[in-house]
């Protein structure tokens, strides 16, 4: 039986981002251990790391990007990376919801990716409000900028989640058997 429930990877997102947010690299020991914690509780746990490597390195890519374009600024500056490990754990964790507390969502293409286009902005402003990060375009800007990158990003999530998760029935091509009718291939 799985206990791992979906309010359960919600409350589990939420304590990486306001750790991330709140106490930046001081805690990325910890960051790391709730993401090997969630995996250790998913029950395809080869297939969740698989989604989560694929997607967060989307993600941390744009991130990166904005960064060396000016869009985004973090203090102190990384030493190694383009954006702090601490963003890259929220993006390890915002991944993890997607297969979890957000799988409702992944059914419904258009109305995760406008949803994604509104709350990513607001999320990246509220890591801003925390002193996380800053705007060096100013906030319209930057807030554009992030929309319109995760209404980009959303369906290539949605798309690697059709591609390496087999228990989600949108992965399923319709196959014709050996009697001419449809079924699914799983």
């Amino acid at each position: 039986m799985n206990y791992y429930k979906n309010w359960h990877n919600f409350v589990w997102f939420q304590s990486i981002w306001f750790l991330a947010i709140l106490a930046g690299g001081q805690f990325e020991w910890l960051l790391a251990l709730l993401i090997v914690g969630h995996l250790y509780l998913c029950k395809d746990w080869i297939t969740e790391l698989r989604v989560m490597l694929s997607c967060a390195a989307i993600g941390v890519s744009i991130d990166g990007t904005l960064t060396w374009f000016g869009v985004f600024v973090f203090t102190p500056s990384p030493e190694l990376t383009l954006i702090p490990l601490w963003l890259v754990a929220i993006w390890f964790g915002f991944v993890g919801t997607l297969r979890h507390s957000l799988r409702f969502m992944t059914t419904k293409p258009l109305l995760m990716t406008i949803a994604s286009g509104i709350s990513a902005p607001l999320s990246y402003l509220a890591a801003m409000r925390f002193d996380a990060v800053e705007f060096p375009l100013g906030i319209w800007p930057t807030a554009i900028i992030v929309s319109v990158a995760w209404m980009l990003m959303m369906p290539i999530f949605l798309f690697v989640l059709r591609v390496l998760v087999d228990d989600n029935p949108s992965a399923r091509t319709p196959q014709i058997d050996a009697k001419r009718t449809f079924a699914a291939n799983k």
